[in-house]
Formats: structure tokens, C-alpha cells, sequence
């Protein structure tokens, strides 16, 4: 874990975010990964913000 920090905090890794979505919407963003309809992570906001 330790490596895989260092290689993000350098910028030689880069994670793939398809969307950030309220908490609320996380039944909505299960569904969306069961149906493999996303390439990349979803984020859980705990404010209101994004979609």
C-alpha cells in the first residue's frame, strides 16, 4: 500500500474516476457497477455535491 501511495503522490499512477455521486444516490451507483456500466471508480460524496 505504502508503494502504491508513493507512485500516486508522484503522478506516475492515476486513478480512473467515471463519476462522483452523493451518498444518497448509493443503491444507484451499485447498480451502475453490477451492470458493469461504468469504466472506471465511483465516489461516494458525503456533501451534497456532484451529480
Amino acid at each position: 500500500m505504502t508503494k502504491l501511495l508513493d507512485l500516486l503522490v508522484h503522478k506516475q499512477i492515476k486513478p480512473i474516476i467515471a463519476d462522483r455521486l452523493p451518498l444518497a444516490k448509493a443503491a444507484h451507483a451499485h447498480e451502475l457497477l453490477d451492470r458493469s456500466a461504468v469504466s472506471g471508480q465511483l465516489i461516494l460524496l458525503c456533501s451534497n455535491e456532484g451529480g
